[in-house]
Formats: C-alpha cells, structure tokens, sequence
C-alpha cells in the first residue's frame, strides 16, 4: 500500500505482489494518504483533506477496499495520526477542536468506534511514544524547533516534566531500550546534532563525536536495535 498523485490528486494505491500493476484504491478531488497499517494488518488509517483546504481527518479503510468508515473529520479542525496500539485495539490522534492553536490527544476504539479524550491541556502537544497505553512520552512544541518533553501516567493523569522546560532547545526523542532511559537527539552539547541517551537528567553520547549533524533516529520495537542518519555536508 503506498500513497501516490500520478492522477494528479494524492491518492492511496496497492500493490499485490512482485512485477503486478497497481490498483487504485481511493479516488475523488480529495488528497488523500496512507497514515499506517493495524498491526493486525486488517485496516488502513488514512488521512483525508476535504478539496485541500488543510483540514484533514482520519479514516479505516478495508486492506480489501470499500468505503471508509470515518474516525473523526471535523470541520476547519486539524486531525493527525499518532499511533495505534500494538494489539491494534486503540488509534490514537491529536486534533485542534478544542482551540485553533492548541492540540488536545484522544483515542478511537476501533471495536466500538467509541472516541475518548487521553490528554487536553492547552498547548501544541503530540505524543514522540509510548510503552504499552498507561505511558506516554509527550511533546510541546513551544516554538520552532523548541520542544518540551514530558511523561504522561494516563491511569493516574500525572504529568512529569523531563527536559526541555524553559531551555527553548531542539530536542527529538523516544523511548530507550533500559528501563528510565530515553534517547535524545539535540545540538545542546555542541555545535552538532547528536544521539544521546538521557537517564535521571544527564545525557550520555551513544553517536559518535564526529563533524556532521546526526539528522535524525528511530529504535526498533523490541528496543533491541538503534538506527540512525548522518548528515555528511549535505
């Protein structure tokens, strides 16, 4: 499945197997997107803005095809794809219904269609990721390339600031792989980007000291491997 605009709208398209044609999927004046796959494979969350006009929203569609089945799509309301949950239960996405300039975080049962509210304090928030549902890593944007980070305890509504309050720093992070670890990519110590692992406030280098910008970081589900790109001179 991938997303294409060879119609000259941006559309979703499929293939089936090695050498084969691809199959259109969506169609209409509406771009739309593929914004992931169900871990269990069995639905397609898609992005879809109406005639362009910035406002998306998010929809499952069949891997098979058909109509989709809309999560939520909101008028002049801005509706971005988060994640979903390993067992695929749980889509979760931020969107600015509450106030143009500020992004509250909700969940969409996939089972039940039943959409409930995990985080709404006032600010730009996303979540950067997740350990099973009860723990959140949130983002606050507070400028550009100025982030704070935080853990959110969504049983207990407990907010834990970690790094980034008041610094107006670039920061870029995700779970690590040992317990109370988080890694951190951010130009803070130096005049390059570069991959730390963040425990208890201090920053330990897992990239090297090298002269280039770590550009950016992803870890594997299992927490077992750490890739990332280098930004050599362009």
């Amino acid at each position: 499945f991938f997303t294409w605009t060879i119609t000259g709208t941006r559309q979703i398209w499929r293939v089936s197997g090695p050498l084969r044609f691809p199959s259109q999927m969506t169609g209409g004046e509406d771009p739309t997107s593929l914004a992931d796959i169900t871990p269990d494979g069995k639905q397609l969350v898609v992005s879809r803005d109406r005639k362009g006009e910035e406002y998306p929203g998010l929809y499952l569609l069949d891997p098979k095809g058909g109509a989709l089945q809309e999560i939520s799509h909101k008028p002049k309301v801005q509706t971005q794809y988060l994640f979903t949950t390993d067992d695929s239960k749980y889509i979760y996405f931020r969107a600015n219904d509450k106030k143009p300039d500020s992004y509250a975080l909700y969940r969409f049962e996939i089972a039940t269609k039943k959409i409930e509210p995990v985080f709404e304090q006032e600010g730009i928030w996303a979540i950067a990721d997740h350990v099973g549902t009860d723990k959140l890593l949130l983002v606050k944007e507070v400028g550009s390339n100025m982030e704070e980070y935080f853990e959110y305890d969504v049983p207990g509504k407990k907010l834990t600031p970690l790094f980034g309050q008041g610094e107006r720093e670039n920061y870029q992070a995700a779970y690590g792989p040992n317990p109370g670890e988080i890694l951190v990519l951010t130009p803070k110590l130096g005049e390059f980007r570069r991959l730390y692992a963040w425990k208890e406030g201090k920053l330990t280098p897992v990239s090297p000291d090298i002269k280039h910008d770590v550009s950016t970081f992803s870890i594997d589900q299992p927490k077992s491997k750490i890739l990332y790109e280098i930004n050599d001179g362009g």
